[in-house]
This record gives C-alpha cells, sequence and structure tokens, in this order.
C-alpha cells in the first residue's frame, strides 16, 4: 500500500528537518537502534549491525547497519554504486554486469562466461524445469513456458538456451522496472503463491515508519515511486548452494550536507523476493581526514522467514544479518584501497 500524497508531503518536510547539520554522530545515535555508536571505533574499521524493529509482515526483515569509509561524501556514493562484489569471494557473486538505461537482451549476454561449479550447475537445472515449476526459479507461467532448452555449449557454466533465456527475461523485467519503477514489475509464482514484487516494498516501507520518515526524499525519488531511470546492475550470485540472478538500481539524491541511496533489487529468481537498502551518508573528518559516516537499513522480504518460527527464525535473520556486515566490510576493504 502506497503512502498517501499528502502525508508523503508531510514525511518530505519531517526528513527535512530531521537530520542536524553539526554532529552526525548524535545524528545516527537519533536515527538508529545505535544509540551507543563511537566515530573513533566505526573510523578504525568497526561495523555496527542489529536488527530492526519486528514485523507484522511474515516473510519481512529489517536489520540496520552503520560504518565510515575513508572517503568524501560524493566518493563513498560512487564507491557504492560502482561496488564490485566479485572482488571479494566471501560475498559469493559470480558475476556482476551494468544494466543500460534501454535494455536489451545482449547486455545479459556476460551470462555465458559464469563459471562452472555446483551452483550455478544447480541453477541450471531450476531453469531446465520451469516450465514445471515456475515458483524454483520465481517467474510467472507465462515466462516459464517460453523456455525451450536445447543442449548446446555457451563456453562457461551455463548451456547456451539457458543465457539465451535469462537474458530475455532479464531485459524484460529491467524494461519494465525502467518505464514505471518497482511496480510496474510483473509477477511471478513463489513459495508462498503469486509475488508482486512492487506489492511486497510497499508492505515492507508501511512496516517500517522510521525508514518512510527519515528516508522520504530518496524513497520519493526512486523505482519506489515509479521512478525508473537508475544506475542498474545484474548479478549472478549464490544461495545456499544454488544459483540465481537479481536485477537491481541504485538512486542517490543529496540532502543537507550529505545524501541518501537506495539501492532496490526489484528482481531475484532465488532467496529472496524483494530486497530494499537505504543508506544516509553524513561528512566527517576521521584522521585529519575527510570521511563519510554510514547508516544502512535493509527491508527484505524472503520466503525462508514466513516458512520459520521462533529460534529457527531468529537463527535465519542473524544469518542474514551477517551477510550484511560482510558486504559492509567489504565495501570499508574497498574504500581503503581507494584513499
Amino acid at each position: 500500500m502506497k503512502t498517501p500524497l499528502g502525508l508523503l508531503a508531510c514525511c518530505l518536510f519531517l526528513s527535512s528537518v530531521a537530520w542536524s547539520h553539526a554532529d552526525p554522530v548524535s545524528d545516527l545515535r537519533g536515527a538508529s537502534v545505535f544509540r551507543d555508536a563511537d566515530l573513533n571505533r566505526l573510523g578504525s574499521g568497526e561495523v555496527l549491525a542489529a536488527r530492526g524493529p519486528a514485523m507484522n509482515f511474515n516473510r519481512g526483515l529489517a536489520v540496520e547497519s552503520a560504518y565510515a569509509v575513508r572517503l568524501p561524501v560524493p566518493r563513498a556514493i560512487g564507491l557504492h554504486q560502482q561496488f564490485d562484489p566479485t572482488r571479494h569471494a566471501e560475498l559469493k557473486v559470480f558475476l556482476q554486469g551494468p544494466i543500460p538505461s534501454r535494455p536489451s537482451p545482449a547486455a545479459f549476454e556476460r551470462l555465458a562466461s559464469a563459471p562452472s561449479n555446483g551452483s550455478v550447475n544447480a541453477f541450471a537445472r531450476a531453469t531446465e524445469s520451469a516450465p514445471a515449476d515456475p515458483a524454483k526459479v520465481q517467474l510467472s507461467p507465462a515466462e516459464a513456458k517460453t523456455f525451450t532448452g536445447g543442449a548446446e555449449a555457451s563456453g562457461g557454466g551455463l548451456p547456451a538456451a539457458v543465457v539465451q533465456f535469462w537474458s530475455r527475461i532479464l531485459a524484460q523485467r529491467a524494461q519494465a522496472y525502467a518505464s514505471g519503477g518497482i511496480g510496474a514489475e510483473p509477477p511471478f509464482e513463489g513459495a508462498g503463491g503469486t509475488i508482486r514484487p512492487g506489492e511486497d516494498a510497499s508492505r515492507l516501507l508501511s512496516e517500517a515508519p522510521k525508514v518512510q520518515q527519515q528516508f522520504a526524499p530518496i524513497i520519493e525519488r526512486s523505482g519506489l515511486r515509479g521512478r525508473g531511470g537508475a544506475n542498474g546492475n545484474f548479478q549472478l550470485f549464490d544461495v545456499d548452494g544454488d544459483g540465481a540472478v537479481s536485477l537491481s538500481a541504485f538512486h542517490s539524491v543529496p540532502v543537507n550536507d550529505g545524501a541518501e541511496a537506495a539501492d532496490i533489487t526489484y528482481y531475484s529468481s532465488g532467496g529472496f523476493y524483494v530486497l530494499l537498502s537505504f543508506y544516509r551518508f553524513w561528512p566527517v573528518t576521521i584522521g585529519g581526514q575527510p570521511a563519510t559516516l554510514v547508516w544502512r537499513v535493509d527491508l527484505i522480504s524472503s520466503p525462508a522467514f514466513s516458512e520459520l518460527r521462533g529460534i529457527e527464525r531468529v537463527g535465519s535473520g542473524a544469518a542474514f544479518m551477517r551477510g550484511i556486515q560482510r558486504d559492509d566490510k567489504a565495501i570499508i576493504s574497498d574504500a581503503g584501497g581507494g584513499h
């Protein structure tokens, strides 16, 4: 359910006055769950991470993290936008490529160079069974039926027919996002039945009023409100031993003397349905040099959470939080190599 325009305008105003100009650490402490955040420790490489407020959305989860990168804000934004997880083996991302403003199947031909490993082979097998079970790779029945098979080699870990199929599917879904943001994304079959990415994104936001308030400027100017134009990437990655592909878009806007960004993963063939990553960037000084304090909030919709209760759900949430910390530490590592 989308925020009414009147409330959105109110939130935008509240957000514009919520941040102070003098003390980024106080802003972080006041806005986040990290009441004791310390810039000296963050500047030394500490990454704070914690569960966000509980949701009534059974497949939703929120995680917050905070860290510092030793780059000024403009370069920190560029680092996050251009971050290449394939350089970090622990993140288990096999391929990443840019999505052009006018997506076509040719933009995804890099899938032909996928490595040959167990995860990629599992992804190929799941694709081949998609016509009979679209939910296995989170496709609509109509999309799944367009897979015609074929055993030709591609030169990489995926058969040529699988590469051609996913190049076409990903191009179509990227085109939909470019035309109208996440609300324009077509539905697909998941473990919980038919999933509509726009509805899951709206539900995640409705369960996180703090995010709606603090990040109203970027929410209003992103694909969450129908604005599709953005820098995007596709990935081929591992999900618990199975391969999956995803599409994401990165939006950013200036806020006071810093900035906000939203990295919206609007399609994934496995592991989760929607992932919304929000960033607040504050300018700070560390060791006499310009640096950036970062507050990150991740909202995820995943079938794994809806199937778990009690300690198992807590454990799954903790695993997701550790993954966010690994991601943040890799970003810090790349920043350290660039200043």
